[in-house]
Formats: structure tokens, sequence, C-alpha cells
């Protein structure tokens, strides 16, 4: 009978106690991972987890994996991907990378665990956008219908499917940018210990059509010194025109300077009959790009209009 070092029983012994309890079998470590293994992806019942082996100290290596819940491997997981089935909704979901390299293995780590979430609702019914379809107008959008209740909904509105900045609620007023467009909204279902649901509404087109009671405006700008210095106050000068010199007594006018993130917004009174002087801060030396808004009040029969100027300020100049 052949006598078993010492060393090599302890060995043995340690895999067989290991695989014993389900856990993986130890590894001698010749490489050794420097970023350890991550599980990405929404880690929910009925969604794919996928496991990245993380970045290691050696290359050409192999990878095996073994997906674990609680510290207990599952049966058949052996993958780089695994979808929890629902009697996994709770436990911690983690993965056992092993790295091989020539057929050996050379080195393990563990990753950390993530909880699984249970499974999205799904929209039976999808949401619906309602409402007006010209600028000013109101349109709303239905949470729709979902397959399970007690669900608290968040909404994004998209123009053209790019997000609409700051349009977060079920209702939104129309704009003149959402003239002759497309609108979508995306309804985000949440339940706490479950994953989200997203469901998306049919495209809804605003009108085309322009409308006689609509007045169109534009901006015209001039800056009193277009060359400044460091030590001097930029001064904008602002006029709303519209066609016939109608006099726009209401709305908001807003100046941002690129690229200092500067905003300022003043609103219009009807004694300013639609001109407006305005002090910009002291702004450091080089170019400035002045862009300027103009939002009629939602009753108003003007349309929203934009305009921009050049601002150079220099250490010194002569004028």
């Amino acid at each position: 009978m052949r006598l078993v070092p010492g060393g090599l029983l302890a060995v043995v012994v340690a895999t067989v106690a290991s695989l014993a309890i389900g856990a993986p079998p130890a590894v001698a470590a010749t490489a050794v991972a420097t970023t350890p293994p991550t599980v990405t992806g929404v880690v929910a019942v009925g969604q794919t987890a996928h496991a990245e082996p993380g970045t290691w100290d050696a290359e050409g290596l192999d990878f095996t994996y073994a997906w674990l819940l609680d510290g207990t491997r599952v049966d058949g997981a052996t993958g780089p991907d695994y979808v929890p089935a629902a009697t996994d909704q709770g436990h911690a979901l983690s993965v056992h990378v092993v790295a091989v390299e020539g057929g050996a293995p050379a080195g393990e780590a563990t990753s950390d665990s993530v909880t699984v979430l249970g499974e999205a609702p799904v929209a039976t019914v999808p949401p619906e956008i309602t409402g007006g379809r010209y600028p000013g107008d109101t349109v709303q959008v239905s949470d729709g219908t979902w397959s399970r209740s007690d669900l608290a909904f968040t909404y994004q509105w998209l123009r053209g499917g790019e997000p609409i900045i700051g349009a977060e609620s079920s209702s939104y007023t129309l704009t003149g940018e959402d003239w002759c467009q497309e609108l979508t909204v995306v309804v985000t279902a949440t339940e706490a210990g479950y994953a989200d649901g997203t469901a998306t509404s049919a495209t809804y087109r605003t009108s085309c059509v322009i409308i006689e009671t609509w007045i169109p405006t534009g901006l015209r700008l001039r800056l009193v010194h277009e060359v400044v210095t460091p030590r001097e106050h930029p001064v904008l000068k602002v006029r709303v025109e519209t066609p016939g010199n109608q006099v726009v007594k209401s709305g908001t006018v807003t100046v941002r300077v690129t690229p200092d993130r500067i905003r300022r917004t003043v609103r219009l009174r009807p004694a300013d009959r639609g001109r407006l002087t305005i002090r910009l801060p002291r702004l450091d030396p080089g170019r400035h790009r002045v862009r300027v808004r103009f939002d009629a009040p939602p009753s108003s029969p003007f349309m929203d209009c934009t305009n921009a100027t050049m601002l150079r300020v220099r250490r010194h100049h002569h004028r």
C-alpha cells in the first residue's frame, strides 16, 4: 500500500470537507485576483445575471464558474450567466471563479453577494398619453395596467426619443419645442424587494398645424460692449420682437453663459414693453457663448424662441 504524504493528505481532507458542505474546493494559488469577480446585470427572478471574472495578475487565463446561494453551490450553475428562479428570491447570490492556466487550476476568488430581487412587474396594458396637441396644452399619461398591485410609478417624457429635462411627472405642458413632434413616456413601476418594471407608451404626435392665433416671436440681442475685461460686467440688451411690433408683456427671459455655467432668469413685466437690460457677472478671459431663451406663458399667443451671441473677455483691450 502506497503512503500519502501528510501535506497532500491534508489537502485531500480539506477538499472532501468543502465538497461535503457545498462550497467550492480550495485551489493552490499561483494567480491572484487583483480586482475581485463581480455579479452584473439586474439580479432578479427571471433575469440574467452575469459573472465578470475580475482582473488577475497573470495573462492567458481561462475561467470556470460556480454560482452560490447563501454561500452554497447551486447544482448545475457553472456558466458565466445565471437566471435566478422564484425560490432564489431574497437569498444572497455570488459567484466563485477559478482561474485556469494550462488546464490546471491556478487561483480562485469569490464575488461579493447580491440579494436576489423578486420578478419585475409586467404591463398588461401599456401607458397612454391623452390631452391637447398645441403649445400651452397639457397632456397626461396613464400608469397602464400591471401584473401586480401596490406599485409606485415614476415617469420620463421623451421628445423624438430623447428625454425632456425636468419632465418627470404624469402630466406635461407642451411648449413651442414640442410643435410637430413625437412624444412618448417611459413609466417605471417599483416595489420594494422586486426588480423595476418599465413600459413605454405609444407615440403621441403633437399638431403640425400653425394656428393663426399663434404669434411668432424672435429675440434681438446686443452686447453693449462685445469685448470687455475681467474687471467689467458685460451688459446685454434683449428685445422680444413680434410681427407688427406687438408688445410682449409677460414671460421669462433666461440667459445662460457657457462654459461658465452661469444662468440668470428675468421675468418680463408690462412696463418693460418686451425690452430688458441684463447685467452679467464678471467673466474670466476667453470666448463665452451667451444663449438667451424666451418662454411665453401657457396662456399667451406668443411662441417660445431662442438666440445666441458671443462675448470676448480680454485681460487688456482698447476700444
